[in-house]
């Protein structure tokens, strides 16, 4: 599909060079509070979406507090693993293979490694039960270090510069604004997306979507349940309460 561009043909640049100054882009990123040069290849919103479920939105719509112990961990291990995956797909200058062998070959790795061999073969041969776990508590805080090597204020900046977080509005978007959005998609018949000005791109914009219609639909919850609250029984039928 082709756009008209009001623009004179001499001021527009030459298309593959169009491609090389918007695809690969070199940026400041801290890695603990230093910053360094780093290039990135942008990845469109299907190569986001295959790296995992995550969402470009400041808003979280499920309180991680109300989860078990075991539940949180296994969520901060799916984030961390979308995280690698979206490194290992996007760092260009240096590499993800180019960082990780350099922290892999740290004399602090090396020693968790070894620590970790250690404590599995204690593992297997402890009769105790309750020293078992406690070996097994630490291998597992262990093998999380040594699984996730990149410092937050890295991973931060560089997945807030890939889904283009600080070029957009999308930080501004809040629930109240979702929610309005959505009623005016219901009433419209179209997208909450349709109803949000900024600029956002074509992942933000899904977000938009599918967290609008989810706090709509809450939103019809509560209000079904207020009516039932209402309500109550008087000898065998339902009158609203005066």
């Amino acid at each position: 599909m082709s756009v008209t561009v009001n623009m004179k043909e001499s001021d527009l640049p030459d298309g593959l060079q169009l491609i090389k100054d918007n695809t690969d882009i070199t940026v400041a990123l801290p890695w603990n509070g230093h910053y360094g040069m780093f290039t990135i290849h942008m990845l469109n919103a299907t190569q986001l979406r295959a790296c995992g479920d995550f969402s470009t939105l400041n808003i979280q719509l499920e309180d991680i507090d109300d989860k078990s112990d075991e539940d949180t961990m296994m969520h901060v291990k799916e984030i961390k693993n979308m995280q690698e995956r979206m490194m290992r797909m996007a760092l260009v200058k240096p590499s993800f293979d180019e960082v990780f062998d350099y922290l892999n070959a740290t004399e602090l790795v090396k020693r968790m490694r070894a620590t970790i061999e250690e404590l599995k073969q204690q593992i297997r041969t402890v009769e105790d039960v309750q020293q078992a776990k406690i070996y097994a508590n630490e291998l597992e805080a262990y093998e999380l270090f040594l699984g996730f090597l990149f410092p937050d204020d890295f991973t931060e900046a560089f997945i807030s510069t890939l889904v283009q977080r600080d070029n957009t509005d999308i930080k501004r978007v809040t629930e109240d604004m979702l929610l309005k959005a959505a009623m005016l998609a219901e009433r419209g018949n179209d997208n909450p997306s349709d109803h949000m000005n900024g600029i956002f791109t074509d992942l933000q914009k899904q977000d938009i979507d599918t967290y609008g219609w989810i706090l709509l639909n809450k939103h019809r919850e509560r209000e079904n349940m207020e009516k039932d609250v209402s309500k109550q029984w008087v000898r065998g039928r339902r009158t609203k309460r005066r």
